[in-house]
């Protein structure tokens, strides 16, 4: 009995070994971002234990890209600062040829699971700085402080609450089928020409006068005064 206790030890120790070195994921910490490249060097935040019990820390990681949301066509990017935190997430096997070259090829070696194989995605943070206010009922896309959102509910209705709202486009159309309502204490349009249905609203805007009772042309009226 106690020689199966001593084989068993011994197995359990030395799955324990290979463990050591076999990566699922493990929250981190940001203390570098590269912009160009897409990468971050990250701290991890949780210490490992040895087979002989030895309490040790990560060494930083270094040139791990950042998981955006993304397709060949589209993205979703957020900024990224150092002391921001996420989620490591670590490879089944070696990436250097696809991530580098996006060749698809056998790996270089047979490493698994590696800290060399890292990806880092931004939406893991410790329960302190959970996300504060956090809406039960809409979706949002939001500032921390709540200051600044885009707000979606089930009812059908957008709601932007922000400081200034700028569109930036070569055209814009607002298709409203029942009512268009702009509330507000001052409203400016610049830099061209204003219509409703077809006829200017602008500085250049007169009307026809036409006849008088006797037969008489009249002048037409003036362009309106600034």
């Amino acid at each position: 009995m106690a020689a199966e206790t001593t084989f068993a030890k011994t197995i359990r120790t030395a799955i324990d070994s290979m463990l050591v070195d076999l990566h699922t994921a493990l929250p981190c910490e940001v203390v570098a971002v590269d912009y160009e490249m897409q990468t971050v060097d990250v701290k991890i935040v949780v210490n490992r234990i040895t087979s002989d019990d030895k309490v040790l820390a990560f060494d930083i990681l270094t040139e791990v890209p950042i998981g955006y949301t993304q397709t060949k066509q589209y993205s979703i990017t957020l900024p990224i600062n150092v002391g921001d935190t996420g989620q490591l997430i670590f490879n089944e096997r070696q990436l250097d040829n696809w991530i580098v070259n996006d060749e698809i090829k056998e790996p270089d070696d047979t490493r698994k699971h590696s800290l060399s194989d890292a990806l880092f995605i931004p939406n893991f943070v410790s329960r302190i700085n959970n996300i504060p206010n956090i809406s039960t009922s809409e979706l949002e896309i939001r500032t921390r402080d709540n200051l600044t959102k885009i707000r979606i509910n089930e009812n059908g209705t957008i709601t932007a609450d922000c400081k200034d709202f700028i569109i930036n486009s070569e055209n814009t159309t607002i298709n409203a089928t029942t009512n268009f309502t702009v509330n507000s204490p001052d409203s400016n349009f610049n830099g061209g020409t204003v219509k409703n249905d077809g006829v200017s609203m602008d500085n250049t805007h007169i009307h026809s006068q036409g006849a008088d009772s006797v037969g008489n042309s009249q002048a037409n009226t003036d362009a309106p005064i600034n």
